[in-house]
């Protein structure tokens, strides 16, 4: 960033009210980047420790199954379950529940059938963020289960693509 804003150079004939101005702008965009750099850090990490949710210890499986095993029969059951009519053409807080459905549904598919790029990693997280936004929302029990299950097979595709701690 720092690279970005020294080369701003202006004319020696600039008034010293311009010259003032001109060294507050470049301070303001190089501290704003690092702010931005940090709540991005901060808000993944936060996403990433945050304590379990009611949902999220229900759906922990007590068979100790392997993740992949696990996720082909969450898809299993996910398959065959009946999408919340009550449902169809909701958002929540600005989320599309029948599209965010769609969209996990499909790249849990995807890393089935062989794994996902870059783009659907990217997109996975996203939906994760969404799922996470609106599970504790739901006031439908039946609602909230069918989500809660869509978000734990997300977390356990996510979970492939995390690198370990070295």
């Amino acid at each position: 960033m720092d690279a970005l804003v020294a080369d701003l150079v202006l004319p020696g004939y600039a008034s010293m009210y311009v010259m003032s101005t001109m060294e507050t702008s470049r301070e303001l965009i190089r501290h704003s980047y690092y702010r931005y750099e940090f709540a991005t850090v901060a808000v993944t990490h936060s996403l990433l420790l945050r304590p379990p949710s009611e949902a999220d210890v229900a759906a922990v499986d007590m068979s100790g199954a392997q993740p992949e095993d696990r996720l082909a029969r969450l898809w299993e059951e996910h398959r065959r379950a009946l999408y919340p009519d009550s449902f169809r053409g909701i958002d929540v807080e600005g989320v599309e529940l029948i599209l965010l459905d769609a969209d996990v549904a499909g790249l849990v598919q995807r890393e089935l059938n062989g794994g996902l790029d870059d783009s659907g990693i990217a997109i996975l997280w996203a939906c994760i963020a969404d799922l996470d936004k609106v599970v504790t929302l739901i006031n439908s029990q039946y609602c909230a289960s069918y989500f809660a299950r869509l978000r734990t097979m997300a977390k356990l595709v996510a979970a492939r693509y995390i690198p370990t701690a070295t």
